[in-house]
């Protein structure tokens, strides 16, 4: 039996479009679908955002991911949720979470925004979740904090089909509500 990917049974990954900050980089990384950087970032942290894809299961709705995500890195004690709140990309549900950390080998906080969103597959087992990451040291928070509200809310996810790149119909969650983040 040959089987293909992307295919009907293997569906490939969704296209991601984000708009860097002006004056940003982008830069590659194994794990990552986009990785963009800012080469005015302070000299000890490089403020990023990382883009990354993992293809789950479909019948799990986001708020079960970003609760797991959040218990994971709840078993940091410096780990700090500031906000959560449910969002929409491209019509697809999502959670958006603002929060940070103190990673011991930095030795100060680190903010992120972080964004789920689930993309639907052509196999109506799957769907991809799509991991947005800005992060910044604390000190560049108030500076960075409008350039990664714009960036966040120009992510655009299109699921893949077949025939390319199209909608595949209604999204998952009409409830879930836009925000410009």
């Amino acid at each position: 039996m040959e089987v293909t990917f992307p295919g009907s049974e293997f569906p490939g990954f969704p296209r991601i479009e984000l708009t860097l900050p002006e004056g940003w980089r982008r830069d590659v990384a194994a794990d990552a679908v986009i990785v963009g950087y800012d080469p005015a970032s302070p000299a000890h942290f490089r403020t990023n955002v990382v883009v990354t894809v993992t293809r789950t299961r479909g019948d799990l709705p986001v708020e079960v991911y970003a609760r797991r995500f959040a218990e994971e890195a709840g078993q940091d004690p410096t780990f700090q949720v500031y906000g959560e709140s449910p969002i929409e990309v491209s019509g697809y549900p999502g959670v958006l979470r603002l929060q940070s950390r103190r990673p011991e080998n930095l030795g100060y906080e680190v903010i992120q925004a972080q964004y789920l969103v689930l993309v639907p597959t052509t196999h109506a087992e799957l769907s991809d979740l799509v991991q947005l990451h800005a992060s910044a040291a604390v000190d560049a928070a108030e500076a960075t904090m409008d350039k990664f509200r714009t960036m966040v809310s120009s992510l655009r996810a299109t699921p893949w089909s077949p025939d390319g790149f199209e909608e595949l119909g209604t999204p998952t969650s009409p409830d879930a509500t836009s925000t410009g983040a």
